[in-house]
């Protein structure tokens, strides 16, 4: 865990960090954290520990610090200015995991564009959730529909990672989350991407509609059935092809302690773009 000095350095307007225990029952299975600067919350983490819900919260909003600071000094360094989100951006305190990280996060993005906007078919799989707070989180949902796509690239050390997709299906609205990596924590994190979408949309309504991913959400818990239109239900012609960065470099480090990276793909239409119809995150 970095120091609170180093913290402040970063984020020099957080002010302070909210956590909670996840509760199943009288059950302790994990913990959440929300870091809170002025503007509302900036990062937010789930983990088996305290502190492993913290670092994640934290790394969560120094990547926002970060990439308000870097958008607003000088937008082409690092581009910006033609995808201002972000997208593609990771923050850690290991420089190799945090660049494999961010390019996981670029082809996540990626992927998302070419299921929806492309339209190319993602398998449709049955998946038996094993983990407490999966089991937990899950529960929030009427239904959880999964989607997986393998997908092979140099990219990724072993040749070849793996894209969950957890749909919650919850009073005639659905809520997305997914994950790029291998292993059962992919699927516990797009399974948690999914319930923070719903406690999002139980936040104060002013202070939920800033972003077109937050109206996106909003959207969405309320229009199953437009998202599910955009889904390929069939296999089309056109293969899947293999991701391609544009972009691949350490955008800010701090003392050598941490690090924030930044990825982006070839041929993808970044999430902030569309309407809000559109199902893509």
């Amino acid at each position: 865990m970095i120091s609170n000095q180093l913290i402040a350095e970063i984020i020099p307007d957080l002010i302070r960090v909210e956590e909670s225990p996840i509760l199943n029952e009288k059950e302790n299975i994990g913990w959440h954290s929300s870091c809170i600067c002025r503007g509302g919350v900036v990062g937010n983490g789930t983990g088996s520990s305290r502190s492993l819900a913290r670092s994640i919260a934290l790394a969560e909003a120094i990547e926002r610090s970060i990439f308000y600071r870097l958008s607003s000094e000088n937008p082409k360094r690092f581009l910006f200015d033609e995808y201002p989100t972000t997208c593609g951006l990771a923050v850690g305190y290991d420089r190799e995991k945090t660049r494999s990280r961010s390019i996981s996060e670029a082809v996540e993005r990626w992927a998302w564009s070419q299921w929806i906007d492309k339209q190319k078919f993602v398998e449709p799989v049955d998946i038996s959730v094993k983990s407490k707070t999966a089991i937990f989180f899950t529960s929030e949902f009427d239904e959880l529909k999964f989607y997986r796509k393998v997908i092979k690239s140099s990219l990724f050390s072993g040749g070849e990672a793996e894209w969950i997709v957890a749909l919650g299906l919850k009073n005639g609205g659905v809520y997305a989350g997914s994950n790029l990596g291998y292993g059962e924590n992919v699927v516990d994190h797009s399974i948690e991407e999914a319930w923070r979408c719903v406690r999002f949309t139980e936040q104060n309504p002013l202070l939920r509609r800033t972003h077109i991913i937050n109206e996106r959400i909003i959207f969405f818990a309320n229009n199953a059935d437009i998202a599910f239109k955009q889904i390929p239900g069939v296999r089309r012609q056109g293969n899947w092809t293999t991701p391609k960065l544009i972009f691949d470099e350490t955008v800010y480090e701090h003392n050598n302690r941490v690090f924030c990276h930044r990825a982006l793909c070839d041929d993808f239409i970044p999430w902030n773009q569309g309407p809000v119809h559109r199902f893509v995150y």
